[in-house]
């Protein structure tokens, strides 16, 4: 049934869409702008940006010097001018540096004075701008470790607990985009099959690994680069919520070599790990016990704080359900899906491809009323059209996206 529901309304905006574009008229003078073709999904303050959009001359006239302005908030801000014959599509670019934090309404207008079809003329969308990026490290002292690079063994899974004092984020929510651990001596070994997890959690300590609720950031092969602060870019940036958190680092190899040397800080209670050697099995489904470990791995996250991910970003209560449509929209790699509750709610995100294939859950969880935001990053995507999917106890929509690189 809900394969059915999906389907149904693929085909409705399929459907509304083609209807649109055999009855949208023709004029001798109509320049349009949209959509945006370059419009990051996070801004940051103090940060210049190029916001790009196309401008199509759908008149059956050549037009020159066609004025094309940008506003911010509906302030003028900056102008170009633009020559398109009959059917021409050509973009414009404008530069902003963002001033501040908070929202902000950008729009890119074009104002031929013999325009005659003015509902076309205008592409916006509301961003919100963020503090900028920094780093927060975690570990002051110099006790020399193994975990969690232990390749003196095939195979090692190693959870680590660091609390959301240590964080430093004063509760405050945001995307950790980057990891970073201090490598006393690094071994050539490769770390095959090698995966770091990451979950929000209020744990205080632990004694065993933790088996569910994991959000995994980063799979692939990997080798320790060499000494110093040795960071990983995380293939999918991770949404903070201010909260303790929970790491787990784990590899499956068929061979060992000498063990990487980290350094870190007297932390009873907040480490769980094993080494094995497993021939046939790999270490980060079937390694399930372990030991507790009282040094914890010194550790730098860089994030960016993003109030409104998953946050109630509006005051009052929504009357209504509403998934919005994703902005920017076509995208590149990274897009915004805004949804709202009138109630609480059992919610759940998921993205699709072109194919109805669930290739993403982005939100699985109940959620109070209030408007919400959260980000989908299509780094690991080829460019296509991708559909998502709202479901909550009492209502479900579906979106059209399209990602373009």
């Amino acid at each position: 049934m809900k394969k059915l529901i999906f389907f149904f309304l693929v085909f409705s905006i399929l459907f509304t869409e083609a209807i649109y574009s055999q009855t949208n008229p023709d004029y001798t003078h109509d320049i349009s702008a949209g959509p945006f073709i370059r419009l990051p999904a996070v801004f940051k303050n103090s940060t210049q940006y190029a916001i790009k959009a196309k401008v199509t001359n759908l008149g059956t006239s050549a037009e020159t010097g066609v004025p094309v302005r940008f506003y911010i908030n509906n302030i003028y801000a900056n102008s170009t001018t633009k020559n398109l014959t009959a059917g021409q599509i050509d973009s414009v670019s404008f530069n902003w540096t963002t001033p501040d934090t908070g929202y902000f309404n950008i729009k890119i207008i074009t104002v031929l004075a013999a325009d005659e079809y003015r509902i076309n003329d205008t592409v916006k969308a509301t961003v919100y701008v963020y503090p900028g990026t920094y780093l927060h490290c975690i570990g002051t002292e110099s006790f020399a470790i193994g975990y969690p690079f232990y390749t003196y063994y095939m195979d090692s899974k190693t959870d680590m607990l660091y609390t959301a004092a240590e964080i430093g984020s004063g509760g405050q929510s945001g995307i950790i985009s980057k990891m970073g651990f201090y490598v006393n001596s690094a071994a050539p070994q490769v770390m095959n099959g090698f995966k770091i997890k990451l979950q929000n959690t209020t744990l205080s300590s632990i004694s065993s690994f933790t088996q569910t609720g994991w959000s995994e950031v980063f799979s692939a092969n990997y080798t320790v680069p060499g000494t110093d602060w040795q960071y990983v870019n995380l293939q999918n940036p991770f949404y903070y919520t201010g909260s303790n958190l929970l790491v787990e680092i784990c590899f499956n190899n068929s061979s060992y070599t000498a063990n990487s040397v980290i350094l870190g800080s007297n932390s009873p209670g907040r480490v769980f790990h094993n080494h094995m050697d497993l021939s046939s099995g790999d270490g980060c489904v079937n390694i399930i016990t372990g030991s507790e470990q009282s040094t914890l791995p010194n550790i730098c996250f860089i994030i960016t704080p993003f109030v409104g991910v998953n946050k109630n970003i509006q005051t009052g209560v929504p009357k209504e359900f509403l998934l919005g449509q994703n902005y920017p929209n076509p995208f590149n790699p990274e897009t915004i899906i805004s949804y709202q509750l009138p109630v609480s709610s059992n919610v759940k995100l998921i993205v699709y491809d072109a194919l109805g294939k669930e290739i993403a859950i982005l939100v699985n969880e109940r959620l109070s009323p209030g408007k919400y935001e959260t980000i989908w990053d299509a780094s690991n995507y080829s460019s296509g059209v991708y559909y998502y999917r709202l479901e909550c106890d009492n209502f479900t929509d579906v979106k059209k996206m399209v990602l373009i690189k």
